[in-house]
Parts: C-alpha cells; sequence; structure tokens
C-alpha cells in the first residue's frame, strides 16, 4: 500500500538519553510504533504512537519529543502531544511522573503521506524534578534517523483494500460472527481483511464482540468479561439480526454463535492464505494472549493489531516488544 520509501512505523525506533557522570539518573527509551494504515484520495495514512520507559533511576515529569519531516508529509492529527513550534512536541497525557520501568500510553499522531518521505524522531528534553535535572540542551543532539521499513503486511494488500469491518457491521449477516466472515471472504465481496473486536473471557478465552456486553447481539445479558465461554455459547447471536426493519428475523434458531478467535483463525487462516486479520482490542487483558495465539499460528506478517482506548493501546505497545507483530 506505501510507496517503498514511505514510512510505516512498526516498532522501529529506541533511543537511550543518559548524561555521562549523572550514572542514567534521567534516561529514557523512546518508540514510535505504527498501529494502522490506509489510503485515500492519492495519499496514505498511518496512525503512530509515541511510548516513553523510564530506564533511569529518577521519575520523569515532562518529555518533549521532536518530529522533523522532509518530503510530502504532514502531520494530520494528533492527541495527548501539544506544538511547541519548530517540530517540537509536549507529550502531555503523562497525569503522573515516569516511574523507573513504566512506559507513557496515549500519545501520537496521523501521518498523511505522499511519495518520497523521511521522518525522524527524537526526545528534545526530559526534565525530572526529583533529581533536578533538565536534560534538554543534551539530548536534543540526539536525534536519530528512523529507518525506512515497509510493512510486510501493508505492502501485500490491494489498494485499496477491502475490509470487512465486524464481517460487514450486520449488513448482510450477524456482526461479527464466523457466519458473516464468511459471507465476507466469498466471491462477491472477496474481503482482503476481516476485523474483529476482542475481548477475554472469565476463564480466558478470546472471543469476538464489539459491544462489551452482548445485549445488543444475541437474546442473553451479561458482560463479555465476567463470562464464562460456556455461558457466551448459549445464545443466540443471530436474534436480533434483521433485513427488514424487525418485522422478520431470519437467522434466529439457525445455531449462530459468538465466534472465538480460535475458531475464526482456524476457519479462514490456512483455506485464505492471503487474508489479512485486524485485531481492534477491547481489552488490555486480552493483549498478551491475543499475541501469544497470532505466534502460534504464524500469522505474524498477516495481522493488523490495533486499540482505541490509551490504556489498551499502550497495553498492546508493551507487548508487542515481547511479540513483534
Amino acid at each position: 500500500m506505501y510507496h517503498a520509501t514511505v514510512v510505516s512505523l512498526v516498532c522501529l525506533l529506541f533511543m537511550l538519553i543518559s548524561v555521562p557522570g549523572v550514572q542514567s539518573a534521567c534516561s529514557a527509551t523512546a518508540s514510535l510504533i505504527h498501529n494502522s494504515q490506509w489510503s485515500s484520495e492519492g495519499r496514505n495514512h498511518s496512525v503512530n504512537t509515541i511510548s516513553i520507559v523510564n530506564t533511569g533511576s529518577c521519575p520523569i515529569d515532562s518529555v518533549q519529543i521532536s518530529i522533523s519531516l522532509s518530503g510530502d508529509a504532514t502531520i494530520a492529527q494528533m492527541w495527548n502531544l501539544v506544538t511547541s513550534g519548530g517540530g517540537i512536541f509536549n507529550v502531555t497525557n503523562f497525569g503522573m511522573r515516569i516511574n523507573q520501568e513504566t512506559a507513557s500510553s496515549g500519545s501520537g499522531f496521523i501521518l498523511s503521506a505522499g511519495k518520497d518521505v523521511s521522518l525522524s524522531v527524537s526526545i528534545a528534553s526530559i526534565t525530572c524534578f526529583a533529581c533536578n535535572q533538565n536534560l534538554g540542551a543534551f539530548v536534543a543532539k540526539q536525534s536519530t534517523k528512523v529507518a525506512q521499513v515497509n510493512s510486510t503486511v501493508f505492502k501485500a494488500l490491494a489498494n485499496p483494500a477491502n475490509t470487512a469491518h465486524r464481517g460487514g457491521g450486520g449488513a448482510f449477516a450477524p456482526e461479527s460472527t464466523v457466519y458473516a466472515y464468511r459471507k465476507c471472504v466469498e466471491a462477491p465481496s472477496s474481503a482482503d481483511i476481516i476485523e474483529f473486536d476482542v475481548y477475554l473471557t472469565i476463564d480466558n478465552v478470546l472471543v469476538a464482540n464489539h459491544d462489551s456486553t452482548i445485549m445488543r447481539t444475541s437474546n442473553g445479558v451479561g458482560f463479555v468479561s465476567l463470562s464464562t465461554i460456556a455461558y457466551l455459547k448459549k445464545f443466540d447471536f443471530a436474534y436480533h439480526y434483521t433485513t427488514d426493519d424487525g418485522q422478520t428475523y431470519p437467522l434466529r434458531g439457525k445455531g449462530i454463535k459468538i465466534a472465538t478467535i480460535k475458531e475464526i483463525l482456524d476457519e479462514f487462516v490456512t483455506k485464505y492464505p492471503k487474508l489479512v486479520f485486524y485485531f481492534d482490542m477491547k481489552s488490555a487483558s486480552a493483549v498478551g494472549p491475543a499475541l501469544q495465539l497470532v505466534t502460534a499460528y504464524g500469522i505474524q506478517n498477516r495481522v493488523i493489531f490495533d486499540a482505541v482506548d490509551p490504556i489498551v493501546n499502550n497495553a498492546v505497545i508493551l507487548a508487542r516488544l515481547f511479540y513483534p507483530v
């Protein structure tokens, strides 16, 4: 999807910042994570998240990030970043000091790019009040060029890619069910990507459901994360599906159940070897098990991981250090 020289950021950058003679009292690593990517109107867009991990012995109170772009690229949108001018951005989502071995979460930006784009990122300054250190002048010299690497997932996709959001979003099948995904990958839809929202049940089974509860999508009651898989499987997940505003419910009683992520992968990984799986993570507890499952199926190059909630997104960032996707 991206041109060969367009930046696609998948755990590309790790920088250690330290001052000689201070015994790394105020130091950090920064990583820029590529979360998702799409094309529209001739431009490529990517969602990128900044993570900062304290590697020193002193709590970090504030951080400034330096972002430098060249070529046909603009930052289209930011969250938890405030520009100070000249490509310097204050990270604003700390809430509390970053203590040792803990990371910031939720700061990021959308990059809108054409062709032949390069990007460099660095930590412009770190302030540690407890250690009475402000390392702006020193670390500003540590700018590191971000390698220009293509995402193997997006490179293999059609442009534009056909994505089955929730298996069609309930438009022609009960959303997020194996039944719906079957219809989406078959002709004439022939989806390139199937997207599903991921929760972890109370007995540690990964399931696909958009809402935190099951009332909208089934005839059951309860929270997904507080239910067992046996309980969830009791209900009809086509119960509310209708194509005529509630006059008929054609798939009630047809045995359409909540889908586990394992059932989805078992159904489609081998049969559709080019199909990409989009994991929209809805709970932090589901992140580690989901990445372990991806590794077990050997589909690291066929997976997109994403999360909207800042806490869940931070869990994705940290877990991917151990399970690169």
